[in-house]
């Protein structure tokens, strides 16, 4: 992939930690099973993943990659991103840490 192509369309990269302490976590488990899957299904997105912490069963690791740009925000202002947003409000599950970076950016890095 040429540098140009990255910076005209970049790849991007979210992740994310999520505390379920304060919340069941078989239905924390099952709405971020069925988010996953959501999200992976979604036009332009490369990987959805979300892992249980090996040392802590109540944080949860969330990364995505999206083809580009338009692609994750179109996915962060749809109706079923808002639902989900909603129910881990709900449930007592608390965004921790949620980052989104351009791919490009970690490329020039990893070149230098």
């Amino acid at each position: 992939m040429s540098t140009s192509r990255q910076s005209e369309n970049p790849m991007i990269i979210v992740i994310g930690i999520l505390d379920l302490r304060h919340c069941d976590l078989d239905a924390a488990g099952a709405v971020a099973a069925e988010h996953m899957a959501s999200v992976a299904a979604q036009p332009g997105c490369a990987h959805c993943s979300i892992a249980v912490d090996c040392t802590d069963p109540h944080r949860l690791h969330l990364t995505e990659r999206w083809d580009t740009p338009e692609a994750f925000l179109a996915n962060g202002k749809s109706p079923r991103q808002k639902a989900f947003s909603d129910m881990i409000g709900e449930l007592g599950i608390t965004i921790v840490d949620l980052r989104a970076w351009a791919a490009d950016e970690w490329i020039g890095l990893l070149q230098s």
